[in-house]
């Protein structure tokens, strides 16, 4: 599963990447990179259960309080993820964390995102994983407009020339579930447009560090 982890690692910089370097070729640098905004909508609120009352007259069991009543989605956060029959890989990666250590990727994802969406490449890049860091080194060594520069300057010259849609702060209030294998990891959140997204982790010290340049969403 490493080997997997590594490459899409490797996919997510190389897409995320791609039209910023169409955008800065030797030719016509000060070209934007392309995109269109996404229209957002608000998620809905999860509908209301009504509550029994108590008697167990409707057949069902009734359940102790603060006992799920679904085990599963109780122990893993990323079973409302999963798509039947589809391709669950990210899904059913490793196993789900303790809320602890979701809470404390949470911090870093959602400081990532709106570092991101603000601009502030310089706090973008110690967000970034070393691994992460080396990959853009070695794409802005196929620019020889970017090459030499640091990490903040080549992000603000590449990702930073993107519409604003394009890095918009998608997340709002955590992430909904950690899958981790080791030192590899991936934090799935409901995005505040209505998408389900996923972005990868890497667990650096005693610190998740984050792999891609922006999330990915999910497509079924």
């Amino acid at each position: 599963m490493r080997g997997v982890t590594k490459l899409l690692l490797a996919a997510a910089l190389a897409v995320l990447l791609t039209a910023g370097f169409t955008a800065c070729g030797d030719d016509d640098p000060e070209d934007p990179a392309a995109g269109s905004a996404a229209t957002r909508t608000e998620q809905t609120a999860p509908a209301t259960v009504p509550e029994d009352d108590g008697s167990g007259a409707n057949g069902t069991e009734i359940e102790p309080p603060g006992q799920a009543s679904d085990p599963e989605s109780s122990q893993e956060g990323s079973s409302s993820f999963r798509t039947p029959g589809g391709d669950n890989s990210i899904q059913d990666f490793g196993e789900e964390a303790e809320e602890s250590e979701r809470e404390a990727a949470s911090a870093v994802v959602l400081a990532f995102m709106q570092a991101r969406s603000d601009g502030d490449w310089d706090f973008v890049c110690l967000q970034l994983s070393s691994a992460a860091l080396a990959q853009i080194d070695q794409l802005a060594d196929r620019s020889s407009q970017l090459r030499g520069k640091d990490c903040a300057d080549v992000l603000a010259t590449l990702v930073g020339k993107a519409p604003a849609a394009a890095r918009a702060n998608t997340i709002r209030g955590g992430i909904d579930s950690l899958r981790f294998d080791g030192e590899s990891g991936f934090a799935l959140y409901h995005g505040s447009d209505g998408r389900d997204y996923y972005l990868p982790l890497v667990k650096e010290g005693e610190s998740w560090r984050i792999g891609a340049l922006g999330p990915s969403e999910f497509l079924g």
